[in-house]
């Protein structure tokens, strides 16, 4: 029977076309079927077991779920009673199973047949050596706060699913008697740790998310068996978990980490290529004068453009760039909050030292530079002016880098949002220059990319990102108002044209959210991120209108208007986290429209 299997196997790896793409699954299970028919009366039970097992995991791969689920669930009660002599099968239809559930979004079953096959594995191994299944607790100790990151990492490519693994591990320390099942459990407990790592990103955890994507990344890299695409869009995502977090130097790590598998993986190629692309070599982006360790990165990312983007592909290369970039926007946020927050983070970092950093985010087969010299604690931010921007610089060369790939013709969404983070850059540099003049500068700077955009992309699309835009755009003007307005060296009618566009872009946000009459939907807004950004917007129009002249009425009854809207909309609602803002704001509709009121009586004020 060993040949039937091995058929089997051999059928389930080929590619079908996308005409008939289970093919070549039916014709593995059906030979199954047939040896179980013909052989009946010789097949004892555990044979049985094995065979409709194989079945199961074909059919699991075709449009006939239930059958395969049905076939190999009912095998796994024979084949749990012989674990040692089938171990990589059991740990391949658990992690079967497990996927199934996942696919069907039921998390907690499918997490119960993944921890199933790696409790299995773990016991195996534990016979040669001692394995404690890895503690999440000493993941992190520090909460998912500020996490925006995506949460789920690159779907998997046949050689990493469950049910078609073809990676290898390295050997263990202890080999059962059935060597060649043992490198097939190692091979499967890659395929369960990914899942898992998969699953838990589905269900929100993140922390186990990411440790079981680290665990899965480790064991390829030191195999050698991965597909660096994938590989690298892997690390990438556990990079940005850490960045989020305000973990720098565990997600620096992950991006040296990439780069340097990159430059292994391109080396052989970069040294065919050097003749026919000198003018690329050594135009690698730079990340500039950073403070502290920043520098370090310069020196792993040193490879050609044309060699990268040949090894990666445009928007895997690109990725990199935006995951650099990434670092440097969520270090210069950090550094913002610390600087206005009177030096206290709301946030602890878990990883605070090269000691707490866990084994499985060691990427020990990689000459990586010394841990003591990332971004710990303090040193990853900046404390004035010249260290921000150089943050800020640094991550500006990668978004440029970024852009070169993703251009409005093409990648709509990923343009925007690149834009809006160079934005939030530029937010947070201004709040470390002390001129006045510079900050204008700066402001205007900010607002250039994103005027562009401003009433190109189509609402029936891309509604969130013109909502987006025209907020941004309606903030920036009300800063830049009161700055030019501070600023002496300028006219005031600076000060009144930026006033004047901050109301245009605040209204047409506002706008988007009315009715076809004209009005806001009557009761409370559902979503609770839109309706903080309507208050918010209302209650900022509200203050730049009121920054009018006092001749000009109409805009001063528009203020009180918008402000008093607003406040009564919070306390109806009962929305304490505005409470002072709209009680400032009821007071001021107040002021205002007594003032109107004096005006009109022709009151000298």
């Amino acid at each position: 029977m060993d040949d039937i299997v091995l058929r089997s196997k051999e059928l389930c790896k080929r590619h079908a076309n996308e005409e008939r793409p289970y093919e070549f699954k039916y014709e593995a299970a059906e030979i199954l079927r047939k040896a179980l028919e013909k052989n009946s009366i010789h097949i004892d039970k555990y044979l049985g077991a094995v065979l409709n097992a194989r079945r199961g995991l074909a059919l699991l791969e075709t449009d006939l779920l239930a059958d395969g689920q049905h076939l190999l669930e009912g095998s796994l009660p024979t084949l749990e009673d012989k674990k040692q002599d089938n171990l990589s099968l059991l740990i391949e239809s658990y992690n079967a199973l497990g996927a199934l559930q996942s696919n069907r979004s039921d998390l907690d079953t499918a997490v119960t047949w993944l921890t199933k096959a790696e409790g299995l594995y773990l016991q195996h191994r534990s016979a040669g050596r001692q394995v404690d299944r890895p503690d999440p607790l000493n993941v992190s100790a520090s909460g998912m706060e500020g996490a925006a990151a995506q949460d789920h990492f690159v779907e998997e490519t046949p050689s990493m699913s469950p049910l078609n693994s073809q990676l290898l591990s390295p050997l263990p320390i202890f080999s059962p008697s059935d060597a060649g099942d043992w490198d097939e459990a190692e091979a499967q407990h890659t395929s369960t740790l990914f899942y898992l790592a998969q699953v838990h990103a589905h269900a929100q955890n993140r922390v186990l998310s990411a440790h079981y994507c680290a665990a899965t990344l480790q064991r390829q890299l030191e195999s050698g068996q991965y597909q660096l695409q994938e590989w690298i869009q892997n690390c990438l995502q556990l990079a940005s978990i850490y960045v989020a977090r305000r973990e720098f130097a565990v997600g620096q790590y992950c991006l040296l980490a990439a780069d340097k598998v990159v430059e292994r993986d391109g080396s052989s190629t970069h040294s065919e290529s050097r003749s026919s692309c000198t003018s690329e070599t050594g135009q690698s982006i730079s990340l500039g004068s950073e403070v502290s360790s920043e520098n370090v990165s310069a020196e792993v990312a040193n490879i050609s453009k044309s060699i990268r983007l040949k090894l990666l592909g445009a928007d895997v290369a690109a990725n990199m760039e935006l995951a650099w970039a990434k670092l440097s926007l969520h270090r210069l946020v950090a550094s913002y909050d610390l600087l206005t927050k009177n030096g206290e983070l709301s946030q602890a970092n878990a990883f605070s030292s090269t000691k707490t950093l866990p084994d499985n985010l060691r990427f020990k087969t990689l000459s990586l530079p010394a841990l003591d010299s990332l971004l710990w604690g303090m040193s990853a931010l900046a404390l004035t002016f010249e260290q921000a921007r150089d943050i800020f610089n640094a991550g500006m060369l990668r978004y440029k880098a970024a852009l070169e790939h993703y251009q409005l013709d093409g990648f709509v969404t990923e343009y925007c949002d690149i834009v809006m983070e160079i934005s939030n850059m530029y937010r947070c540099l201004i709040g470390f220059e002390a001129d006045v003049h510079r900050k204008c500068l700066m402001q205007r700077q900010r607002a250039s990319r994103l005027k562009e955009l401003h009433g190109v992309l189509n609402p029936e699309y891309y509604l969130g990102m013109v909502r987006s835009i025209a907020l941004e755009l309606g903030n920036i003007n009300r800063d830049l108002a009161e700055l030019e307005e501070q600023d002496g060296k300028k006219s005031k009618n600076v000060a009144v044209v930026a006033r004047n566009d901050a109301v245009k872009y605040y209204e047409d946000f506002l706008n988007s959210f009315r009715d076809q009459d004209g009005g806001f939907p009557s009761g409370r807004f559902q979503d609770e991120t839109n309706e903080r950004y309507i208050l918010q917007a209302s209650f900022s129009l509200g203050r730049v209108l009121s920054r009018a002249p006092i001749r000009n009425t109409a805009s001063l009854c528009k203020a009180s208007e918008k402000l008093k809207w607003a406040s009564d909309y919070v306390q109806e609602h009962g929305i304490s986290e505005m409470g002072r803002e709209a009680e400032m704001a009821r007071e001021m509709a107040a002021l205002l429209a007594e003032k109107v009121e004096l005006t009109r009586r022709g009151v000298v004020l």
